[in-house]
């Protein structure tokens, strides 16, 4: 993010010694990594021998070393005697080559006991492809890793006492095939982490045909899980079905037509309600007319499902908060050559767990996407109708932010007819940079309205941030449209603190017709004590359009940001105002528009990297300006 500051006109960098923009967004993420199971460890690659810098809980529950004993020291403090040294040299090489890696090495825990630990380490880098830190997911695979030994073992007895590597081949390649699976079906659903419903649709595609004719995945409403995820997911529609995937669209088809033909799952009916209701697993492997019976609601369902012709079936729970919020069922018919066992129930419990904590973090996710948006409405004003005065305004937050941030605009009138402008960018995105945004805008309200001018404004405003101390630094511009008394326009009075120049459009159309407001610049608020900002008044005549707005505007990746200035300067430029008195709703339509045109022209398609404000005044053509 850039800024104009120390009245020079000179951009200053306002990223961390990194690259990555500060605030509140890596507190929120981390926040939510604390809550979750599994093991999440972040090192910093600038600083000698790789470090850990971060571990959350469930590291210290996996290891047994505590966030002080392992912060500052290299991850291979958990190797051993019996580590395998080429495997750990992977790790090392990675960091080394900066790029992802994934491996199962034996561990230690602080008692000295031995897990298996699998890795997944993989570099962060900033928007300019600067390499910041490495993260490192760990999962207790001790189970799995002695059973695939004991498997093997199994497999080994098999090939001597029978000497048939054909079936041991066939094992392998089933094993193989489901971790495969598992890793094919996770990265699915990571893919679209903050998209539940598109997540658990990755999923099912994923297991049709790899392991089924048809999944399904069901989620519970408030009355069967005490959240409604369903209806946070769903759009508010309580439990029902989110992903549905199946060979052909009439096996599809014949599905639906059977559950359809269901009655209501109680508690305890159904399959789909036994797995609610218990929180256990089922596998039937070979379906039989009583397993179809108890899997059903009523003798209509029953007939239904006959026709499907299940061979096995296996429904697993999906787990949030500690409780089963929804299912997940394959079916396989007898035209397929599925035929469920206890490694493919296993498989998919697995798979159920994984979805389950994609459910938890979206649904706190969404929540918190909801409060901010609700805060983020009642923090920027409503354009109040001034005659004479025309206004268009756009708020849109960092597209990977919880839609709330530090940007804002606002528009207040002053005694005497008078009418105050600002725009300002507190650095950071989400809740904290929203409430310092909101500390600003009010202090500035309420010194703007002791007739004070600009610069005094921003200086009073700059001495309560030093004051009191607040850890926010912020740019600012402030300007006071005073109406000439005898009419045809108004005199804008403008001080800058940090802030981009905003661009003045003196009525016409044109190459010259767009000038920017560089004068009157100073350093930004909250760095360094500031005394006597300089303030410049300038001519606002009839006809013009003032735009104010933020760099998220104007600043894209691999773009020079004056580019971004010019662009829209051009656009403003090829703006032609609504002419005459009785146009003030088509003067109103048209600049709302060009808000539309600069957010889709000069902002771009690419994801945002920081929030954009913007603010269009115009001054009507033939309306004596009578503001008090």
């Amino acid at each position: 993010m850039w800024t104009y500051s120390d009245g020079v006109g000179a951009r200053r960098d306002r990223r961390s010694t990194h690259g990555e923009e500060p605030g509140a967004t890596a507190d929120l993420h981390l926040r939510a990594l604390q809550s979750i199971d599994v093991s999440f460890t972040i090192a910093d690659p600038h600083q000698p021998d790789t470090p850990l810098i971060w571990v959350n809980d469930a590291f210290t529950r996996t290891t047994g070393y505590p966030f002080a004993e392992a912060v500052g020291r290299n991850c291979r403090f958990l190797q051993g005697p019996r580590s395998d040294r080429a495997t750990a040299a992977k790790l090392g090489d990675a960091v080394r080559e900066r790029r992802p890696a994934r491996v199962e090495l034996l561990n230690y825990r602080k008692d000295g006991s031995t897990f298996w630990n699998e890795i997944v380490l993989a570099p962060v880098f900033d928007r300019d492809g600067r390499l910041t830190h490495f993260v490192g997911v760990q999962d207790d695979v001790t189970a799995r890793v002695e059973a695939r030994a004991e498997r093997e073992e199994l497999l080994a007895r098999e090939r001597r006492t029978r000497s048939s590597a054909e079936l041991a081949t066939r094992v392998e390649e089933a094993a193989r095939g489901r971790l495969e699976l598992l890793w094919a079906a996770t990265n699915g659903m990571v893919s679209a982490l903050r998209r539940a419903p598109a997540a658990l649709r990755a999923l099912t595609d994923v297991l049709v045909p790899g392991l089924a004719d048809l999944a399904v995945v069901d989620l519970a409403g408030a009355e069967g899980a005490g959240v409604d995820f369903a209806g946070d997911l769903a759009g508010g529609e309580g439990s029902g079905r989110i992903a549905l995937s199946g060979l052909d669209g009439g096996l599809v088809a014949a599905f639906i037509a059977a559950e359809a033909a269901g009655e209501p799952a109680g508690p305890a009916r159904g399959l789909v309600g036994q797995i609610l209701a218990t929180g256990q697993p089922v596998l039937i492997s070979q379906v039989s007319e009583a397993d179809l019976a108890a899997a059903t609601t009523c003798p209509a369902q029953l007939d239904a499902y006959r026709r499907l012709r299940p061979r096995s079936i296996i429904a697993v729970p999906l787990s949030a908060g500690g409780r089963a919020v929804g299912t997940l069922r394959l079916i396989s018919t007898t035209a397929s050559r599925h035929h469920y066992d206890r490694d493919d129930l296993n498989l998919t419990v697995e798979l159920g767990r994984r979805a389950g904590l994609l459910l938890e973090n979206a649904h706190l996710y969404g929540r918190a996407h909801a409060v901010a948006e609700t805060l983020q409405r009642s923090l920027l004003p409503d354009m109040p109708n001034i005659p004479g005065l025309t206004f268009a305004a756009r708020y849109l937050p960092a597209s990977d932010t919880a839609r709330v941030g530090g940007d804002w605009y606002d528009v207040l009138l002053l005694p005497g007819g008078k009418v105050g402008l600002a725009i300002g960018d507190v650095m950071g995105h989400d809740l904290p940079a929203a409430a310092a945004m909101a500390q600003f805008r009010s202090t500035l309200r309420a010194y703007a309205w002791e007739l004070v001018g600009p610069g005094e404004v921003l200086d009073r405003l700059d001495r309560l941030v030093q004051g009191l101390a607040m850890d926010s630094f912020a740019t600012a511009f402030f300007a006071i449209l005073e109406p000439d008394p005898a009419g045809g326009g108004a005199t804008l009075t403008y001080a800058n603190a940090g802030h981009l120049p905003p661009l003045l459009s003196l009525g016409g159309t044109g190459e010259h017709a767009v000038r920017p407001l560089t004068g009157a610049q100073s350093i930004m608020l909250g760095v360094t004590a500031t005394r006597g900002r300089d303030e410049v008044s300038v001519p606002f005549p009839a006809g013009s359009t003032l735009l104010l707005y933020t760099d998220g505007l104007v600043e894209q990746r691999g773009q020079d940001i004056d580019d971004g200035i010019g662009l829209a300067a051009a656009r403003l430029a090829g703006y032609a105002p609504a002419a005459g008195a009785a146009r003030t709703g088509l003067a109103r339509a048209e600049l709302e528009e060009l808000a539309d045109t600069l957010i889709r022209e000069v902002a771009g398609d690419e994801p945002q990297q920081d929030d954009i404000a913007v603010l269009l005044v115009q001054l009507a053509g033939d309306v004596l300006p009578t503001w008090d």
